[in-house]
């Protein structure tokens, strides 16, 4: 007779407890990452070798401790100005708003724009209750000023 170790499992959602609930409940609070995802990225977690596992979380560990906000546009930085507003090449008589980092990096992708970026990290909309002080749209007021 072959003897298995328990799991630890409810039986009425089949969820895994302690742990690993655990790790599935911080990953399903990602964008884009829901209950089933976030498990399957758990048991992976699990399975993969300790080494590997580490090197993800001291990754994450280095984003949070080593990048903030330019002072400037508010892009990503690993100081107080981001590589783009540090690049003396750049056309300073040019700022171009975006609503995230992610639109930034694609644009940067593309080699088409060689002027500067204004990040708000949201976009305005009234029906929401979002204005301009909600996006913080005053520090491109001064920046233009």
């Amino acid at each position: 007779m072959l003897e298995t170790t328990p799991t630890k499992h409810t039986r009425a959602n089949s969820q895994p407890q302690g742990l690993v609930a655990r790790l599935s409940r911080e990953l399903v609070r990602l964008p884009g990452i829901g209950q089933k995802t976030a498990q399957r990225l758990a048991f992976h977690l699990m399975k993969t070798d300790k080494e590997e596992a580490l090197r993800l979380a001291d990754a994450i560990r280095d984003v949070k401790e080593g990048v903030s906000f330019c002072t400037q546009c508010r892009n990503i930085a690993e100081g107080p100005l981001c590589e783009i507003c540090l690049d003396p090449k750049r056309d300073t008589t040019t700022i171009l708003v975006v609503e995230e980092p992610s639109t930034l990096h694609a644009i940067e992708q593309s080699r088409a724009f060689r002027g500067l970026y204004h990040v708000l990290y949201g976009a305005l909309s009234p029906l929401d209750g979002i204005g301009p002080a909600d996006i913080r749209t005053h520090d491109l007021e001064n920046r233009v000023q």
